[in-house]
């Protein structure tokens, strides 16, 4: 599991739709998650929900927040962000696909673009409100009376903006109901998340106004979800009977890491000669510096489990964090063995085998760097280990091809030109590599007039 570094999400998003009531999330800085394991299961729990809601698979990214705050939200198109302490927090993992139905249910109904026209038509009242209980003032000889007219236009855009919003949740829990009965899991986790929610909101929150809120009630929207569904309780026991060993491992994953290892060995000690505990056992050794504690219990659950490729990815981590290249090489490549799929493994062997940096590893960096690329063109990694690789590996113009490829995706518009540039005085000409330069160029020439 890494952590990417913090970054402002207001560079990416505006007017985010959260599952519940918090602080907005574009005005804090994050840290961005990124495992493969966890990635994979949330996948796997999303993947019916856009199908029922006919939303193109591919379309749509899952991003993990490192935040304690039960929330959720879509934001930036079709960009999901799940907080850290919502996933710790449910229970099963239908409550977890609930909450991805209701986020998936903004998308599908296009809330955000709504959302913006919400805003800009709130803001125009404001301000056309504000210009006319100025003239109003005037007009009376009352010119006191000025600021509360100008506040009440501005009241009045708030209220009828977060109106707008509560609706458009409102929208996305129908959604989510359709689309659960519709997968023939049925609301019912979505419902026992809302009542979690419910227990741990502020006793304060029930004082706010309802018109002052940007969702419904959460006891309004429990009694929405506990209207009865026509889906037997067979096939909803059936649905996640395979999911829930992945989610609990989720959960200790993410409780391991980001907690202090004395409250992982207090919170899992109760069963610690479960496969669980040593799980997260093993995590919480990492993280004291007790790598052979931490390789012992990895051994011990591989024993039983050999099969399972992000255990060795975990190995894999381990070592490389102690120093200790060529294990972690060995055992992010045992991972690959057994399946060959997961492109975010084969990101950090390709770290692993440039940091050994020998011949070999350098070569071999090349092939999984370009394999990796492929998988994740929108990964600023994947660009990144491509153009050391090539550039240790001789080919400097493909380098500055792929430099240009990472700042261009950081919309660093002069560095995509001038590497892109360098690239084209040396790639010959109507080649795939050459046209690219010259894609990277004009599309960097017209991003910076606009």
């Amino acid at each position: 599991m890494r952590l990417l570094a913090v970054f402002n999400l207001i560079t990416l998003v505006f007017l985010p739709f959260s599952f519940l009531i918090s602080e907005p999330a574009f005005t804090k800085n994050k840290r961005i998650i990124i495992d493969a394991e966890i990635h994979q299961y949330l996948t796997e729990l999303a993947n019916p929900i856009l199908n029922v809601a006919k939303i193109n698979l591919e379309d749509v990214k899952l991003h993990i927040l490192q935040d304690n705050a039960l929330n959720a939200f879509v934001a930036g198109g079709k960009n999901i962000f799940l907080h850290t302490g919502l996933l710790i927090s449910t229970e099963t993992p239908q409550q977890l696909r609930g909450v991805l139905a209701h986020e998936i249910g903004h998308i599908a109904g296009g809330h955000l673009t709504r959302m913006s026209q919400a805003y800009r038509d709130a803001s125009n009242f404001a301000s056309l409100g504000s210009i006319l209980g100025l003239a109003a003032a005037i007009a009376s000889g009352q010119p006191q009376a000025a600021p509360t007219l100008v506040h009440g236009a501005g009241s009045i855009a708030q209220k009828t903006f977060l109106r707008h919003t509560r609706g458009q949740e409102a929208a996305a829990d129908q959604a989510a109901a359709r689309y659960l009965i519709a997968i023939r899991e049925g609301p019912g986790g979505l419902l026992d998340f809302l009542r979690i929610l419910k227990e741990k909101e502020a006793v304060s929150s029930d004082t706010i106004p309802i018109y002052l809120r940007t969702h419904p009630l959460t006891k309004d929207r429990i009694k929405f979800f506990e209207k009865p569904t026509s889906v037997p309780n067979d096939i909803k026991k059936r649905t996640t009977l395979g999911l829930i060993e992945r989610h609990k491992k989720m959960i200790a994953k993410l409780f391991s890491f980001l907690r202090p290892p004395s409250e992982t060995f207090l919170r899992y000690k109760k069963s610690e000669n479960s496969y669980l505990s040593k799980y997260a056992f093993a995590i919480a050794h990492h993280k004291n510096a007790e790598s052979h504690k931490s390789q012992k219990l990895l051994n011990e659950l591989i024993a039983t489990t050999p099969m399972d490729p992000y255990l060795w990815e975990l190995k894999g981590q381990i070592f490389f964090e102690f120093a200790k290249p060529k294990k972690a090489r060995s055992a992010y490549q045992k991972a690959l063995s057994i399946n060959g799929n997961i492109p975010l493994i084969r990101q950090q062997l390709t770290r692993v085998e440039l940091a050994i940096n020998s011949p070999e590893t350098v070569s071999s960096a090349l092939k999984n760097a370009k394999i990796a690329a492929r998988a994740l063109p929108k990964s600023a990694l994947s660009w990144h280990n491509l153009a050391v690789a090539q550039g240790r590996n001789g080919n400097i113009a493909m380098a500055n091809l792929s430099l240009a490829e990472l700042a261009l995706l950081q919309n660093n518009m002069h560095k995509a030109t001038l590497h892109a540039n360098r690239a084209k005085k040396v790639l010959k000409e109507n080649t795939p590599a050459y046209q690219r330069s010259l894609d990277i160029i004009n599309t960097s020439k017209k991003t910076s007039k606009n």
